[in-house]
């Protein structure tokens, strides 16, 4: 019995031994043989054989090699069947190395591109171009040197042409849409020059294939080359269409020479360009062609170009990213520069509510950058305190952010260590003419009358307009030293009265007062409009 006892013992110290490394927490659990692989696809895995069916695309699908190690049963064919659209942009089908069989359907318009690598069937293809579902030019199996692209091909994968013996591509006007990513034409070290006839794309198409660094013909330079390709600093230019900029942040000049500039031209990381100057040499835009400022970051990307050009056209059309236009030989002043700095939401202060009547101009003014909450309490909620007074350094601090952004000086308002927070604003404004000498009270409330005076100061008249032609305030004429500026905030309906034809010129101003006028300022759609009843 003990010997029995000692055996059994044995046999279950090797076994635990032998638990696999899965068990352990070495693996991921074991993937499902069916499921959703993305919003009208699912995938079913029976017996080596792995079937994708539905309608659209595949978005995701799951690590079938680890499948296979559990299951003993090697994924050995493919079949996508017909209504897919797109195989996902990811590793999953490659690295299997049994798949010596795969069917794709004529639907398929997109394939990701890692898809098939290293794959038995993949590496077995002979055709010279291996052309799959819609007009897929999936693998290249010719002798190298100069290719010229089948018209049939409207797509060509990632690693169509990887390690070959390519020197020369031509691209016909069939082509739209090349690779993916940053591995288009990857690996294709021998290539010299590629011939970019159409300049049409799909949407979302951005022709990476020039971003390679393995590319001899990428290496970016002032000149033309031996091929006769045309480089302008960090551009690469094709035929007068720009394919790419490779330079660093900031101001971006395009060359006279680019008439088109192509899906992903001018593109980086949000905020990465300030500027850009377009010529008039340009004609047309693809859409997704420029990156402008980050919505999220609310710092939008200069354009100047001409009045009534593809780049205003493109400006006025794209939502994606956020742009200003200015037409060349625009002064740079404009109520245009006012653009949202911060994000206004509608819990932003406890004490502002979406009933109040004030509620739309805080938040224009917040979002602007030209007034902000006053007090936190100690659940960190924030106050506007919309019926508080505004200080007369508060009231020269926002006339001077009012006039720094409509003239987009970005004037650095930082005070110098010891100063009061104040102090640049009060030096700005003095210097520009807001106010005519420093308040010996800057803590104590400003007034209406003082008020205006600083916000007609801090715009040109040309943009306060008269929209009302009979303005009259029984308590102030033409002696009051604030009448001028007064009449003409009235009168633009940035300001009005207090009713019984009063204007009570030596009122206090409430913040949300402020904000109020404010927003009309720099926002005419939020000036107060005629009574035409």
């Amino acid at each position: 019995m003990k010997r029995f006892l000692t055996a059994a013992m044995a046999l279950c110290l090797l076994l635990s031994c032998l638990v696999p490394a899965c068990a352990q927490g070495g693996y991921r659990p074991q993937t499902p043989p069916s499921g959703i692989c993305g919003p009208c696809a699912s995938y079913n895995v029976e017996e080596g054989v792995l079937t994708i069916s539905g309608a659209g695309p595949v978005t995701s699908l799951p690590s079938f090699d680890y499948l296979s190690f559990l299951d003993h049963s090697p994924i050995h064919t493919v079949i996508v069947e017909e209504g897919i659209t797109a195989l996902p942009h990811d590793t999953t089908l490659c690295f299997l190395p049994n798949i010596t069989h795969v069917e794709l359907p004529d639907s398929l318009r997109y394939v990701g591109r890692m898809a098939f690598v290293d794959t038995a069937w993949l590496d077995g293809l002979t055709d010279e171009f291996c052309i799959v579902g819609d007009g897929i030019l999936l693998d290249y199996n010719g002798p190298g040197g100069k290719v010229v692209v089948p018209d049939t091909v409207r797509y060509i994968s990632s690693q169509a042409f990887s390690g070959t013996d390519v020197t020369e591509l031509v691209l016909g006007e069939s082509v739209k849409y090349i690779g993916d990513g940053t591995w288009g034409l990857e690996n294709t070290a021998k290539l010299e020059t590629v011939t970019f006839v159409n300049k049409a794309y799909d949407k979302y198409a951005y022709p990476t294939m020039i971003q390679n660094n393995y590319n001899p013909w990428i290496d970016v330079k002032s000149g033309v080359d031996q091929n006769g390709t045309v480089y302008f600093n960090r551009f690469l230019v094709m035929d007068g269409v720009l394919l790419y900029y490779g330079g660093g942040p900031g101001s971006v000049t395009v060359p006279d020479a680019v008439t088109f500039i192509a899906t992903g031209g001018i593109y980086g990381s949000p905020d990465k360009f300030t500027e850009i100057i377009i010529p008039d040499t340009v004609t047309e835009i693809a859409e997704n062609a420029i990156q402008g400022g980050s919505l999220d970051g609310n710092k939008p990307t200069f354009v100047f170009a001409a009045a009534d050009s593809a780049a205003q056209k493109f400006v006025e059309n794209n939502t994606e990213w956020l742009f200003r236009f200015m037409a060349n030989g625009q002064d740079n002043s404009s109520l245009l520069n006012f653009t949202a700095k911060e994000i206004y939401y509608s819990d932003m202060f406890k004490d502002v509510h979406e009933e109040d009547w004030f509620h739309e101009t805080v938040a224009i003014a917040f979002e602007l950058g030209l007034m902000n909450g006053r007090d936190r309490d100690q659940y960190a909620f924030y106050t506007f305190v919309p019926a508080g007074d505004i200080k007369l350094s508060e009231a020269i601090t926002v006339a001077a952010r009012v006039r720094d952004t409509y003239y987009y000086e970005k004037t650095d308002f930082t005070a110098a260590e010891g100063a009061m927070w104040y102090q640049p604003y009060v030096d700005y404004a003095l210097a520009n003419k807001i106010i005519a000498e420093v308040p010996k009270d800057l803590n104590r409330p400003a007034t209406r009358a003082e008020f205006a005076s600083m916000l007609a100061a801090a715009l040109p008249e040309r943009e306060l307009t008269a929209i009302h032609e009979e303005v009259h305030f029984a308590d102030i004429d033409e002696a009051h030293p604030a009448y001028a500026a007064i009449m003409l905030l009235s009168r633009a309906g940035v300001m009005e009265g207090k009713g019984e034809d009063r204007f009570d010129p030596d009122t206090q101003v409430k913040r949300c007062e402020a904000a109020a006028m404010l927003a009309r300022c720099v926002r005419t759609e939020q000036r107060i409009q005629p009574d035409l009843t």
